[in-house]
């Protein structure tokens, strides 16, 4: 019995020795990151022995979703089994920035501490040297050797001055050093927060068919990462187009860095929990019991208020004209000419170039060349244009998603700091108009009406604002409003005035009866101060009851025409406006309401 039980373990012994364990380290190829979450693919590669194996893929993130992992296996491999497990023993691998600091950090310290040595070494030698000099005076004082005391101070001047100014100066060196220190371990700190101190391994049990290489195929979701698009929109003058640039701030927090990595970018939001909601019956019933605390109390409805920030000033940039005097005519060139964008420059240059990264190459005749760059050749040019960011961002979208696919490679750290990828850029026409509604605020706005903006195909996100060079704040884009125009705010003009005053000789207040009836007029004043036609558009309201004691009638006689809005009471006034031209407003109504009645009419 005991013999058979000694085969049996050293059968088993043998069987577990004959498996083939390997640690492979995987290579991240591409991200695809979604508004929330991103799905990461790996490669690993494992040479593997003729049947069963156990395969360890280290340096995962420590942040997967399990149940999201997918592993494909080449060469006719079967992945029998597999586990996912925190590895807190594999090193995380550091960045090639944080790399640099810590090297520098390094040297620093080490310099440190050789001008530290140094600083010991003269600081004893200058106490050597006095007490050798005090020693030797006090002697030949003694021998009555004048001559000699004179030459041991002589002497010890000499090189205490050595000594104290070397000392000086490696002070300074060991403050400036002690500086740089400071401030690298500061940058450290930061570029370290987040960083993650362990990592995930996946560990499978692979079948081989052959001896051979076998290359493993990972893929899994984290929820660590996501994106949000912001819009930079730009309109350099009233005359010119609006221009929209869009751009993707990317976030991950894996604790991991994403090292040369292809990214695309999804408008989708990946579900765990994937399942359509089922209606039930709502059935309803009387309540049986009421909370006596606070009787007759009921929940306020929550209200939501907005507040729309309004910048006050805009710089206006003066326009510069620059007198160019007349050129010298240029020598023709009797060699082939090179241009990259429209710049000159050496043939080595263009030979430096990726092909990559050319959008189009060109082969110009002397002709075409002086026309184009004003530069003459016999032979002619060679022009190249680069490729923009547009040219390496391609869209699609199938039934639910909105994809940006990026043909560019970027690195993004895992700690949290945003990255910004420019995902696209456009230009449309606007209308410009000027806007005030003198009784909430007195300024003027400049406005940018972009009609037709569904076509643009934005997406909803924050958006800043500049115009004419200076910032002037920031907006949100709603990609699912049902406005037709997307009206932009560009600043105050102090050259469009507008004062809104009650007409005192136009207002009463008589008593009725039992009621009050009081009049209200107000005129309002524009004037356009600037050297152009301008539109302008200016609103202003008269009150709304929501009582049948209250009656409220706009006084049409007195009131200059406009459009309004019974329901809400706002008056729209659309007018054009010549250089120096001004024009008056008058908005009049009534208010009938019982004497003991508070309103607040102004």
């Amino acid at each position: 019995m005991k013999k058979y039980i000694f085969l049996a373990l050293m059968l088993s012994t043998a069987i577990a020795f004959a498996q083939n364990t390997v640690n492979s380290t995987p290579k991240l190829k591409e991200v695809t990151v979604y508004n929330q979450g991103a799905e990461l693919s790996y490669t690993a590669t494992a040479t593997l022995a003729k049947g069963e194996n156990e395969v360890v893929i280290t340096g995962l993130s420590p942040v997967i979703t399990a149940n999201s992992i997918k592993v494909e296996a080449s060469g006719g491999a079967v992945i029998s089994s597999s586990e996912l497990s925190a590895d807190y023993l594999t090193d995380v691998k550091t960045s090639e920035r944080l790399k640099r600091l810590q090297d520098s950090i390094t040297l620093y310290n080490k310099k440190s501490k050789q001008v530290q040595n140094d600083i010991k070494i003269n600081t004893d030698m200058l106490k050597v040297l006095e007490n050798g000099v005090n020693h030797n005076v006090n002697n030949e004082k003694e021998a009555g050797s004048t001559e000699k005391v004179t030459h041991n101070l002589e002497y010890y001047k000499n090189k205490a001055k050595e000594l104290n100014n070397n000392l000086l100066s490696l002070n300074e060196q060991k403050e400036e050093i002690s500086k740089t220190l400071n401030r690298l371990n500061k940058q450290l700190k930061e570029e370290s927060t987040g960083k993650s101190k362990k990592t995930s391994q996946l560990r499978m049990s692979v079948s081989a068919p052959l001896a051979g290489t076998v290359t493993f195929a990972v893929k899994y979701f984290t929820t660590q990462a996501g994106w949000v698009p912001e819009h930079h929109i730009v309109v350099a003058a009233e005359d010119k187009p609006v221009q929209i640039t869009t751009k993707a701030k990317v976030m991950q927090y894996t604790g991991l860095d994403w090292d040369n990595v292809k990214i695309t970018l999804s408008t989708g939001i990946p579900s765990l929990h994937n399942t359509a909601p089922e209606m039930n019956t709502w059935f309803l019933k009387p309540i049986t019991s009421i909370s006596t605390v606070g009787a007759g109390s009921r929940s306020n409805s929550s209200r939501v208020m907005r507040k729309a920030s309004r910048a006050k000033e805009v710089a206006y940039a003066d326009a510069i004209v620059e007198e160019y005097a007349e050129a010298e005519p240029e020598p023709v060139a009797e060699t082939m000419l090179f241009f990259v964008n429209g710049m000159e420059v050496s043939e080595n240059d263009i030979d430096q170039l990726a092909s990559n990264d050319i959008k189009t190459r060109e082969i110009l005749s002397p002709s075409e060349t002086q026309s184009r760059f004003g530069r003459s050749s016999t032979q002619g040019s060679i022009a190249v244009t680069t490729k923009s960011m547009d040219d390496y961002v391609s869209q699609s979208e199938d039934d639910l998603n909105r994809l940006f696919n990026i043909d560019l490679k970027y690195t993004i750290p895992g700690n949290g700091k945003e990255q910004n990828i420019t995902i696209g850029k456009q230009e449309t026409p606007a209308t410009y108009r000027y806007f005030c509604a003198p009784k909430l605020d007195p300024a003027t706005f400049l406005m940018a009406d972009i009609n037709n903006w569904e076509k643009l195909n934005l997406l909803s996100g924050n958006a800043n604002i500049s115009f004419a060079g200076s910032y002037v704040g920031n907006t949100y884009i709603d990609a699912n409003s049902t406005k037709k125009t997307i009206s932009l705010t560009l600043g105050v003009d102090n050259k469009v005035v507008v004062t809104r005053k009650k007409v005192k000789d136009y207002s009463s207040s008589k008593v009725l009866g039992s009621d009050v009836k009081v009049l209200t007029t107000y005129e309002i004043t524009v004037k356009n101060n600037k050297n152009k036609k301008i539109s302008l558009t200016v609103k202003d309201q008269y009150p709304v009851s929501t009582n049948k004691k209250i009656d409220i009638e706009l006084q049409k006689e007195t009131t200059t025409p406009t459009t309004s809005d019974a329901n809400t009471g706002i008056m729209t006034w659309d007018m054009d406006l010549t250089p120096a031209q001004s024009q008056k407003i008058t908005l009049s109504y009534s208010v009938k309401y019982p004497k003991d009645m508070t309103l607040k009419l102004e």
